[in-house]
């Protein structure tokens, strides 16, 4: 390794590090005359190597000032390393060098659990370029060689490295020696997409969790350690400066808040938590991704996310996965399995790719705005095996513009078009919309033929929050059956009745959270969602006698920050709900296996066999289909 440039003291040299002499030099005399250095060269001349650590720290800064000596950086098998936060790093990856890959997979990898062997083989890559990359690692500051607290390697160390601060060294507290995650050596993962990355950035809360955030993109990963300095430095936000910013500030504000409140309840009891970028997991090949998330007892994914990590649910070994069970669960599909079961939901045509649509069916007629959300299979099937991250953004249109809009996309993709925003006021009085549209009639005409967009006529839905709270309501699952039971149904009659009811008796009045609850808690009856971990998203519709009801709109996997009641409602479940208990783990798995496998069957029945060969057009609707409200049937395109 050449050695650090001149001037810069000793800065990024550790006492490990081996000292030798430059070969060009050998035979050269110093010009000076102090004993401490001339004792110094002749040690390092007649001898094969020194380590630092055990020489005067002045006297060999000046040898590598005035370029007598060069570093070594040893690193064996059984040694380990660790990639504290990162500090002045900017990715520049290229993917052309076998060398670099290998690097940024150790950034991802690497921790102090695992000794460069094992990380090694977890790699699959040859033990020799572990070491070499390790070294270059800690030659540049990035990571550092881990000791345990009982290490006798300061015995003879010199004084003068004793009354500094030890660089290139990370002492393993006790909390690091051993892994009693859970009772039974496990610890947890949290999953994250770069959409928690971005806000953490652009809140600028405070220059370390800047530095963090960095390191949690640019890593793609947060040991335990850094995990919890997060939670430290997520306490230390003040609401006060949010609320003076203003404006999205105030929003990344309780975000913070949600995300440092489910890593304390993760944290509970001893629990160590790690957190991982979905892409920079995405990027591994999948035999080292597997063996790194097996330490693991379980993986829970921030919501929502298109992380599918357990997609072979067949497979019995390995973590839990709290998240999107199958890549069919975040295709329209599953939504309309969801409608379908509960006889309830709003207005929905999935449109097969290549229709052509000349004017609505008279079931979206009472809508002014819809959802409509394109369905690029293409992405879908590849981010199975790239390092993409992001779900497809939803579109609010409306419904002037929806139909120019709709048939742009079904030329490349299916579309899922819902019903959204009714023509009615939530007070049940009608606009007079006729009257409306006149006044507008000469921009729409111009938006037609220009695709000028007025900012209400299409926007985009990009994150969780940006659904509206007055159409829109947020329940977490699983829900709690102990304040349910209000009504003198027997509970077998109650598994029987899975549909909503659409009768004029209520068991809690119209629009309120008891309501809401009450439809979240049927659906995670009839799905099996008692040991899982998400939100359902209901919407209020209007039924066709204008009478206004909660429906299900989506169900999501995985822990929600952006919804305060929602993560304060699940992080109770996981810190006193035994969620993350070894036997309700099991459990999930198996009912992510049968939803999987309802699923399956659900979209075999309606778009035909399912293929499972990678890349295929199998998932795909052959033909339109509609959900009017109570059931789904096949809709011939007008």
């Amino acid at each position: 390794m050449p050695p650090p440039k001149a001037g810069t003291d000793e800065t990024g040299v550790a006492p490990w590090w081996n000292v030798y002499c430059h070969p060009d030099r050998k035979g050269e005399s110093l010009p000076t005359k102090d004993k401490n250095i001339l004792d110094l060269w002749s040690k390092v001349t007649s001898l094969r190597k020194v380590r630092a650590g055990t020489i005067d720290r002045q006297a060999l800064d000046y040898l590598n000032k005035t370029g007598y000596i060069w570093y070594g950086v040893p690193l064996e098998g059984d040694d380990r390393i660790m990639v504290p936060p990162l500090e002045g790093f900017v990715m520049n990856r290229l993917n052309r060098d076998q060398f670099e890959r290998l690097m940024y997979d150790i950034f991802v990898t690497a921790d102090e659990t695992y000794t460069l062997k094992e990380l090694s083989d977890v790699l699959g890559s040859d033990m020799r370029l572990v070491l070499d990359a390790a070294s270059l690692y800690c030659r540049l500051g990035f990571a550092k060689r881990v000791l345990p607290s009982s290490s006798s390697e300061d015995r003879d160390m010199h004084e003068s490295w004793k009354s500094k601060d030890e660089k290139g060294i990370e002492q393993l507290d006790d909390t690091e020696k051993g892994d009693s995650y859970l009772g039974n050596g496990k610890s947890v993962a949290l999953l994250y997409d770069s959409s928690v990355v971005s806000w953490l950035m652009m809140g600028s809360f405070s220059v370390t969790l800047k530095q963090l955030s960095v390191s949690m993109f640019e890593i793609g990963r947060l040991r335990a350690k850094a995990v919890r300095q997060l939670a430290e430095e997520l306490g230390r936000m003040d609401r006060r400066q949010a609320e003076i910013a203003g404006g999205e500030f105030l929003e990344y504000f309780e975000l913070g808040v949600a995300l440092r409140r489910t890593l304390l309840a993760l944290q509970q009891k001893g629990t160590r938590v790690a957190m991982f970028r979905h892409g920079s997991l995405k990027g591994l090949d999948e035999q080292t991704r597997l063996k790194l998330l097996a330490k693991y007892k379980c993986i829970l994914a921030i919501a929502p996310s298109d992380a599918c990590l357990r997609e072979n649910l067949k497979v019995t070994n390995g973590p839990a996965f709290l998240g999107p069970p199958s890549y069919l669960t975040l295709s329209p599909w599953m939504k309309l399995m969801l409608y379908d079961l509960m006889g309830a939901g709003p207005v929905s045509i999935l449109y097969a790719r290549g229709s052509r649509i000349n004017v609505l069916p008279n079931a979206l007629q009472r809508y002014r705005r819809f959802l409509l959300r394109e369905w690029d299979q293409k992405r879908f099937v590849e981010k199975k095996r790239k390092s993409e991250e992001g779900r497809a953004e939803a579109l609010v249109v409306h419904r002037a513009e929806v139909l120019m809009l709709l048939n742009s996309k079904l030329l490349i993709n299916p579309v899922l078009l819902q019903g959204y925003e009714p023509l009615a006021n939530l007070d049940g009085h009608d606009d007079d919309v006729e009257e409306k549209e006149r006044k507008r009639r000469h921009i729409r005409k111009a938006s037609s033929i220009n695709s000028l967009k007025r900012a209400e006529d299409v926007h985009r839905i990009k994150s969780p929050s940006g659904y509206s709270s007055d159409l829109t309501e947020v329940v977490g699952f699983p829900v709690s059956t102990s304040t349910k039971d209000t009504t003198n149904v027997t509970e077998e009659k109650k598994s029987e009745n899975l549909k909503l009811p659409l009768s004029q008796e209520k068991k809690a009045p119209i629009g309120s959270k008891s309501e809401c609850e009450e439809i979240a808690l049927s659906i995670q009856k009839s799905l099996g969602l008692q040991n899982s971990l998400g939100y359902m998203r209901l919407i209020c519709d209007y039924t066709l006698g204008k009478r206004r009801r909660w429906v299900p709109l989506e169900l999501c996997f995985g822990m929600p920050i952006f919804d305060a009641l929602a993560n304060c409602q699940l992080c109770t479940s996981v810190t006193d709900g035994g969620i993350l208990k070894e036997e309700a783990l099991k459990q999930h798995i198996s009912a992510m296996r049968a939803l999987v496998n309802r699923l399956e069957d659900f979209v075999q029945k309606y778009s035909g066999t399912i293929s499972s060969k990678k890349g295929t057009d199998s998932y795909l609707p052959r033909k339109t289909l509609i959900f009017d409200g109570t059931k789904i049937r096949a809709l011939h395109p007008c």
